[in-house]
This record gives structure tokens, C-alpha cells and sequence, in this order.
């Protein structure tokens, strides 16, 4: 014979239930928040309903390339503010400028002191190299909110794009005092790596040398990166080279490539002009490619190569290391007329560039 549940019993069970589970899911995330900044992931499947953590999360994932995951979590998300916020990251790592205007926009119209939404249209603005207007949006990000050390981050790459290096410098140290206490191994390596590289463009490379030795990130690749410059004003190229490989590995930036290309050519290795040579054919109008190609080809003295440069003056003007090297390679082909020229432009852009000097007072 069955036994009759006593349904009072049976409603009973069911609230314990609930309260272990709410409780359970309640222990979970006060676990996930303490793991957020150093273990998205694990923090995210702890606390999947949490939006502070969601929005970690999906940041974490679009700086490791994985937008389409990035997009498919966030779509089977009920919108919100933060889900926006995550949307439009989302949008203009995909380039996709308007899209993502659209939805700060939305937020915008809700919230216009909205200091993370106002900070990613400084970021919109950034992209397009209106750099003095993203610097205006990133200063209205911080009047709202001075405790985010992301948008003095932001605020310092508007300045160094600007040259107003020592402000620069100012933000990034106010950001990094800002983070501290915090616990985002991330963002205190990309604020050290970015300090770092503004020291480096001051010509103060012992200060520069107390950032890289202070950070506790040996793996994150930009201070790598940074350090290798440092080992180069050392004379030390060789371990400069490896701090290089050994970023490139984590990953692939054509800066920290064309670094080490440059010092293997200083240092007269097989193969590596070719690789430029080849990198130059098949991108010539990156900028940076270019004038790194420039400047072996003066420093190899590779008459070859000599006129690969004149479809690309409009470029060259623009830069005063770029405009001496074209000086000295005017100059080797007996071109002193334009070589003078060159180095005058040069001057006109930098009048402290020493080299430029040098060589002018040489023709």
C-alpha cells in the first residue's frame, strides 16, 4: 500500500530547498566577485547572472579575440545598461563605429553622465585620430567618475598620440595609484607597460627601467616589449632580441617584430633584411613598416633599394627620424641637394633631433 505525502511536509522540503540554493548561489557569487579581475571565466560560471561580473567577462573575451563567443553569451542576455555597455565594446572591437554609437546613444539618453558610456565615445573618437576630441570625453569621464583607472589610461594614449608626453605620464601614474589596491593583474601591466613606453620616448630609461622592475607580470607581452627597449639602450641586443621573441609568442604585434628585426640587422644577422624586404612588398603603406624599412636601408647602405621610397613622400614628411633617414639615403646616391632638403624638413618638425643635426653639419 502507498503511503499519502503530507503535502505541509512536502511544501516544506521544497522551501528548504530554495533557501540552500539562494544560499548556495549567494555564497557563489561573494566567491566569483573576489575572483572577477584575476579569473573571469571561473568567476562568470560561479555567477552567470551577476551583469558586474557578465561585463568583466565579455571584456576579457573580446581582448583575447573571441567576439563570437563574446556575441552569443550577450545574446541570450535581457538588455540592460550593462549588457549595452558590453555591446558597444563589442561593436567597435568589430569595427563597426556607427553600430556602436548607437547604442551609447541609447544609454546616453537614459543616463548623460554615463561615465563609462562617455568614455567609449572618447574611444570612437580615438580610433578616427581626433585625438583631441577623445581627450575632451575621457576628461568628462573622469569629472564624473575620478576613481576608474581606465579612462586615465584611455586619457593618456590621447595625450602621447599628442606628444604631450609628460601629461601623459601624470595620468598614467594617477591611474596607477587608482589601482593599487586592486586586484586586475591586467590593467596594472598595461598601465606599467604604457608608462614605461613614455618614459622610453622622454629619454628616461632609468625611470622607465624601476617601472618594468617594480611590475610582478613577467608574461604580459607589452612589458616584455618594454623592457627589450630598455636592454637596447643598454647595448645589451642580444638579450633585447630574446625579451622580444619572447613577447611576440604571447603575441603578435608588428611593433615588437619590427624591433627585433631591426636589432638583428644592427647586429648584421642572415635573413633578417629579407624578411623586411618582404614584410615592405606586401606592406608598403603601413607606416610603421616603412619607416622601419627606411632605416635599414640607410643603415645597409643598399643602393638596391635606394628609390623605393619617392611614392611615398606625403608619409616620410610627416616624421623627422624618417625624413633623416631619407636624407642619408639621398646623400649616398650623391643626391646632396636633397639630402639637405630632407634634413631642413626634418629639423622644421624636431629642432632638437640630434642626428638630423649631425648630418646637416656634415653635408
Amino acid at each position: 500500500m502507498l503511503t499519502k505525502v503530507n503535502s505541509f511536509a512536502l511544501l516544506s522540503l521544497l522551501l528548504i530547498c530554495l533557501i540552500s540554493n539562494k544560499a548556495l548561489a549567494q555564497t557563489n557569487c561573494t566567491e566569483a566577485i573576489k575572483l572577477v579581475n584575476k579569473n573571469p571565466l571561473k568567476s562568470y560560471q560561479l555567477c552567470p547572472n551577476s551583469e558586474q561580473i557578465l561585463y568583466v567577462y565579455i571584456i576579457d573575451l573580446i581582448s583575447k579575440n573571441e567576439l563570437s563567443k563574446a556575441e552569443l553569451i550577450l545574446e541570450n542576455k535581457k538588455e540592460s545598461r550593462i549588457t549595452n555597455l558590453a555591446k558597444a565594446n563589442l561593436l567597435i572591437e568589430r569595427n563597426k563605429p556607427e553600430e556602436a554609437k548607437n547604442v551609447l546613444s541609447n544609454i546616453m539618453s537614459k543616463d548623460s553622465k554615463d561615465d563609462r558610456a562617455i568614455s567609449l565615445l572618447g574611444t570612437l573618437e580615438f580610433n578616427n585620430k581626433n585625438y583631441r576630441a577623445s581627450e575632451g570625453l575621457y576628461k568628462q569621464a573622469i569629472e564624473i567618475n575620478n576613481s576608474r583607472a581606465e579612462s586615465y589610461y584611455n586619457l593618456a594614449l590621447s595625450l602621447e598620440m599628442q606628444n604631450r608626453l609628460e601629461e601623459a605620464k601624470i595620468a598614467l601614474e594617477s591611474a596607477l595609484v587608482k589601482e593599487k589596491s586592486g586586484d586586475s593583474n591586467e590593467m596594472k601591466s598595461s598601465l606599467s607597460s604604457s608608462l614605461c613606453r613614455v618614459l622610453i620616448k622622454q629619454n628616461k630609461f632609468d625611470k622607465a627601467k624601476e617601472v618594468v622592475s617594480e611590475s610582478t607580470d613577467n608574461k604580459n607581452e607589452k612589458l616584455l616589449y618594454c623592457h627589450g627597449l630598455i636592454k637596447l639602450k643598454e647595448n645589451k641586443n642580444e638579450e633585447a632580441i630574446e625579451l622580444f621573441k619572447k613577447s611576440i609568442a604571447i603575441k603578435k604585434d608588428i611593433n615588437v617584430l619590427l624591433s627585433k628585426l631591426l636589432t638583428e640587422i644592427r647586429l648584421k644577422k642572415s635573413n633578417s633584411f629579407d624578411t623586411l624586404v618582404k614584410l615592405f612588398n606586401t606592406n608598403s603603406k603601413n607606416t610603421e613598416i616603412l619607416k622601419a624599412f627606411l632605416w635599414a636601408v640607410a643603415f645597409s647602405e643598399n643602393e638596391t633599394y635606394f628609390s623605393s621610397f619617392d611614392s611615398h613622400l606625403d608619409v616620410i614628411q610627416k616624421d623627422s627620424s624618417a625624413l633623416n633617414n631619407l636624407a642619408i639615403i639621398k646623400s649616398l646616391a650623391g643626391d646632396n641637394r636633397s639630402a639637405k632638403k630632407y634634413l631642413e624638413m626634418s629639423l622644421e618638425l624636431n629642432p632638437d633631433n640630434v642626428e638630423a643635426k649631425k648630418n646637416l653639419g656634415d653635408l
